[in-house]
Formats: structure tokens, sequence, C-alpha cells
């Protein structure tokens, strides 16, 4: 199983980076809410677990994973007391640019009560879902004649059924879920309701049975109308060890994103503008900004220090 917060693949972990390569899903070229064009194959989805292993999203048919298996574990009491009990766990993921959800990936649990556990729970499995729609540029196209604007915003909503639970020292707790939303693969956290997911945006309210909040991505333009690249993933990960301690009985978090809207900076919408917004996904990143070799960052203090040294020679001999 991987998980975007750090991807878990069995007992190890790799980097977000690894999961940027796993991009298979070609989404097909259509027009959305008249003004808006989807291409590319930078969106995808996948599940693990343990029947199948491993599932990808292929089309509009979604990933899906399960594991079912016995859990093992000692009662607590005055002598430790073997127990076990059956245990089912799910997930699914699925990435639709165009569609009304963006991405979606859902992860469930079911065992009965085990009662109060001590001691280590075996197997340590669980499942893991992740949507993603990474290395996208805009290319903005204004009416005829007219240039195009300095920049866009989109406008996200996510709705998500439990919240990233914190510790006293404010620090993420990462018990179940472990979930995550990604913006250029940094995680984002999913708070509870009262507390806003982004500076200046509302704060996220309970809506229909689950949390809602809205994010947004600015993306300045060339002066052709192409924005830099940016990514989006989503990813939830359930691990049986923390369910059966803390959430006995069942688990349903299903977490869905939305592109609600894209606004010119004076918060038109672009629509109304008449100006049209291709997205391209699956692109070449670009190249990282390289670091100064120790030997040219060195080269380039000494400069700096004998200008300085002779800046203030010239003004003490005026």
């Amino acid at each position: 199983m991987c998980s975007w917060k750090g991807f878990r693949l069995g007992a190890g972990r790799f980097s977000a980076v690894a999961f940027a390569a796993a991009i298979v899903w070609s989404a097909p070229s259509v027009a959305a809410r008249g003004d808006v064009i989807y291409t590319g194959s930078g969106a995808g989805a996948n599940a693990y677990g343990l029947n199948p292993p491993y599932s990808q999203q292929q089309g509009t048919t979604p990933a899906s994973a399960t594991t079912n298996e016995t859990a093992s574990y000692d009662h607590n009491g005055i002598v430790l007391v073997p127990g076990s009990t059956p245990v089912t766990m799910a997930a699914s993921a699925l990435a639709t640019p165009g569609a009304a959800t963006l991405l979606q990936v859902h992860t469930s649990f079911s065992s009965p009560d085990p009662g109060s556990i001590v001691g280590a729970i075996r197997p340590a499995d669980g499942v893991n879902a992740n949507a993603w729609w990474n290395n996208v540029d805009a290319t903005v196209q204004g009416p005829a004649g007219s240039p195009p604007p300095s920049s866009i915003r989109l406008e996200f909503q996510v709705n998500y059924g439990l919240p990233e639970l914190m510790n006293q020292f404010g620090i993420s707790s990462y018990t179940q879920p472990g979930q995550a939303l990604w913006m250029d693969y940094h995680p984002m956290l999913l708070t509870d309701a009262g507390t806003p997911l982004q500076a200046g945006e509302p704060a996220v309210q309970w809506q229909n049975g689950s949390l809602s909040g809205t994010f947004h991505i600015d993306l300045p333009l060339s002066a052709a109308g192409v924005s830099q690249q940016f990514s989006l993933g989503v990813s939830s990960d359930l691990e049986l060890f923390e369910l059966l301690y803390h959430y006995p009985g069942t688990l349903n978090n299903t977490i869905s994103v939305a592109l609600k809207g894209i606004y010119l900076p004076d918060g038109t919408p672009i629509a109304a503008a008449g100006d049209n917004v291709t997205f391209t996904s699956g692109l070449t990143p670009p190249p990282p900004v390289p670091a100064p070799e120790p030997a040219a960052l060195a080269g380039w203090c000494l400069l700096l220090a004998c200008g300085g040294l002779i800046l203030r020679r010239a003004r003490s001999s005026d």
C-alpha cells in the first residue's frame, strides 16, 4: 500500500515524486462548462490492498482493492487471552478531469468490536487509495484581439468525512484515516469544522453529513497566456492496527475534490470575460533550479567581501 503522505509500500515509504511517475491514465479532450477544455495524460488513480494487491484506474473505471482477513491480538485482563476477529477493508479511487468531481478516493473498514486489546495486532495490513491530476498547465485565450489576463485563480471545493486529528502540540497525530490533500506534492491538512483550509478561504463546515471546505491555486500567466505547472492529489490510507484500537466497528471515509470556478484577478468569472481555458496535464516537469556549487558560492562571497572592502576604502579616501 502507498500513501501520498509519504507513500507506503509494505513497511517502507517512498517520496511523492515516485507517485508522479505512475501517471498512466489519459483523460479525453472534452469541453466542459462551455469554456474549459481538459487534455493530456496526467490524471489517474490507484488502490492497494490484498485482493488485488494493486489496482489501477482504467478509463473511467475506478481503481479498487479490498482486504479480507482475520486479525489476531491479545485481550487485556488478569492474564492475556488470545483473541481474533474478521475484518474487511476496501479502497477505491477515480480521477475524472472535466466531470463534476475531479478527484475522489474512498476507504472503508468493518469489524466486530474486539473489546480491550493489548500488544500487537497481526497481520499489519491495510488499504490505500490515491487519485491525482499532475503536471498541469493552463492556457488562457481571450476574445479576438484582446491580450490574456495577468493571472487566473482556480477555486476548488473538497468534501471529506473525517478531519486529520491533531495532538496537544498542534501537530498531526496521523491516526486513522491517514489522509491528505496534495498541492504540488506538499500535503494540505484537512482541518476540522471552524478552521479554514487556506488563508483567505471560509472556515470548513459540516454539510450533508461531511466536512466541506474550499481552497485555491493562483496561476500567473505569461504574455502568451500560459501558466506554470501545478499538481493536485488526494489520498486515504487505513491500517489495521490503528483501526481496531481506535475505530472498532465501521469506518467510511470519502474525499472528493471539484473545480468550482476560474476567476480573473478582479474576481470576474472567466466565462463572463469571454476567455477560454485549456488544461493540459502529464507535461514534462520543468527542470529544478540548480543550487550554487559550494566553490561558486564561496567565490561569490569572496567577491562581495572584496567589493565591500573596496567601496569602504573609496569612501574613506573621499
